[in-house]
């Protein structure tokens, strides 16, 4: 239910898959990025290796550098060609997100994002390019690679809550994964799954008309 006043605190939101459109893995961010992936590329893909290597580079345990060179070790592509998928994965903003922000902003409602991300992608998201977007729309910003701790971990929506003093019950929340869902409902957030092929921009907007209205 909402806040005694009817509004929420905070709302949050993860970037990819809610505010920004990615590619649906490897695969398509090869082909975007004009690279060949090896035969056995899926099979890499699953890979528990593959699955560290990510939770590193996501955690700010290991670097971008570092990582190209593993994952082409792994699976038989360049450095390059590791760094050009990664680059690759970030679209564009979706459409209608940031009206979604402007109007949060008129409302005096505090707003987040909550990102498993890389350096690499903080950068593009901050940056001039497609995949920019608006982050002066955000009242804070939590990306995994800088808080060192990455959802559906206990410890970074902790950090949410001491850093914006928001209460739990007073935090909406979208993200598009469901484990990182589950995780916040159980610390009393109300958290709203975003899924496909509906715009993210509707779907949050019918949830925040039963808030703000």
């Amino acid at each position: 239910m909402p806040g005694h006043d009817g509004l929420p605190q905070l709302v949050c939101f993860d970037l990819g898959g809610v505010v920004i459109r990615i590619a649906s893995g490897w695969k398509e961010a090869a082909k975007r990025a004009g690279v060949r992936l090896p035969p056995d590329a899926a099979d890499v893909i699953a890979s528990p290796e593959m699955i560290r290597l990510v939770e590193k580079l996501e955690t700010g345990r290991i670097g971008h550098s570092a990582f190209d060179r593993a994952i082409a070790a792994l699976s038989g592509l360049s450095a390059a060609d590791v760094a050009d998928i990664h680059t690759a994965w970030l679209l564009e903003p979706y459409e209608g997100v940031a009206p979604i922000l402007e109007w949060l902003q008129r409302c005096g409602i505090a707003t987040a994002c909550l990102s498993n991300t890389s350096a690499r992608h903080w950068a593009l998201i901050h940056g001039p390019g497609r995949a920019g977007l608006p982050m002066r729309l955000f009242d804070h910003t939590f990306a995994s690679h800088l808080i060192g701790t990455m959802k559906p971990a206990a410890a970074i929506y902790s950090h949410v809550e001491r850093t914006t003093t928001a209460t739990p019950q007073r935090i909406l929340f979208f993200d598009d994964n469901e484990s990182n869902i589950a995780a916040a409902s159980s610390r009393g957030w109300h958290a709203h799954l975003i899924e496909p092929p509906a715009s993210p921009a509707s779907q949050m907007q019918r949830v925040l008309d039963r808030w703000v209205g």
